[in-house]
């Protein structure tokens, strides 16, 4: 199931001052200088967040921008919010980061790219919209609401756009989202036997699935992603947060079952494992009530250091 309960380090930063705070909300926390809503959805970036469930997207009235940044590189993301509807754009990376799907890539450019430390660079955009469905509050823990997305994802390699949908809601404390979407990877290009060049693309069926639990200031999701191509490649995540006055820490397990190897980080070779076990860290300061920072740790998979910005208008 997909990842919810808390926003990780942009928690109660998100782009979107409303509903990328999810976590804000709880027991009316206060977030800034709005009290937000709750989305179905644990991640820690929000961009990352609408690649993979676009019903993550905001509709209350707001502009917001997302930078994460590691090793001179950037990901970025900006949403705005009308009321009942909301959009949004992400040129960022989202495959192989803690809380994405699997990359898909030759095994000689996956070495070398972990030995030498360098993230997944995708070359897709993701435009997606969202609409409130459904409002029903009394109280933070007496509310129904339930959010309806679609996306498209434009491979800037492949010129294909594939489309996907998603729902999110609210139950009370809990927290549930359902998406689906198409993806297709370019493959870098390799050279056959006669010399002629090969171009192997992977297209693939995305599932992502989460449920979760708000406790005032600790909140607790499962999640999980199904890719399928052929075979089926699984995400299983775990997410505790801990709200503490300007303060968000988080924790999260991830399990991954999948074909590729997992590489060794400390003789930096590949070994045949299917199950890869990581650790994700992060902390988020909430500066002013629109200007949020934080640092994570081993959000791109390469057990590194990288930091958040989140700026709310």
């Amino acid at each position: 199931m997909s990842l919810l309960g808390f926003i990780l380090l942009l928690g109660c930063g998100s782009p979107a001052r409303a509903a990328f705070e999810g976590i804000c909300n709880l027991g009316e926390y206060d977030c800034g200088r709005k009290r937000s809503t709750r989305t179905a959805s644990a991640n820690p970036g929000s961009s990352s967040r609408i690649s993979i469930n676009p019903s993550a997207v905001p509709t209350e009235k707001g502009l917001g921008f997302e930078l994460i940044g590691f090793k001179n590189s950037f990901d970025a993301g900006l949403v705005r919010g009308l009321g009942r509807v909301g959009a949004a754009i992400s040129p960022s990376n989202n495959e192989d980061t803690f809380f994405g799907a699997p990359a898909y890539e030759h095994e000689a450019d996956y070495l070398e790219r972990k030995r030498d430390r360098e993230k997944y660079r995708q070359q897709k955009i993701t435009l997606a919209t969202a609409v409130n469905l459904f409002e029903y509050k009394r109280s933070a823990l007496r509310r129904v609401s339930l959010n309806l997305g679609v996306l498209g994802k434009y491979n800037q390699t492949t010129y294909a756009t594939t489309p996907g949908a998603g729902l999110n809601g609210i139950l009370g404390p809990f927290t549930f989202g359902y998406s689906v979407y198409r993806d297709e990877t370019q493959l870098a290009t390799s050279v056959a036997d006669d010399g002629s060049l090969v171009r192997d693309k992977v297209q693939s069926i995305v599932e992502n699935y989460s449920l979760g639990l708000y406790l005032n200031s600790l909140v607790l999701d499962y999640s999980a992603l199904r890719l399928q191509n052929g075979a089926v490649d699984q995400v299983g995540l775990f997410t505790v947060s801990l709200l503490l006055q300007r303060w968000t820490l988080s924790f999260s397990e991830r399990r991954e079952t999948s074909r590729r190897p997992s590489f060794n980080f400390h003789f930096e070779t590949l070994n045949a494992e299917s199950t890869k076990l990581e650790h994700f860290y992060g902390a988020q300061f909430k500066v002013s009530g629109n200007f949020m920072v934080g640092v994570m740790y081993n959000y791109y998979l390469l057990r590194e250091l990288s930091g958040s910005l989140t700026l709310m208008f």
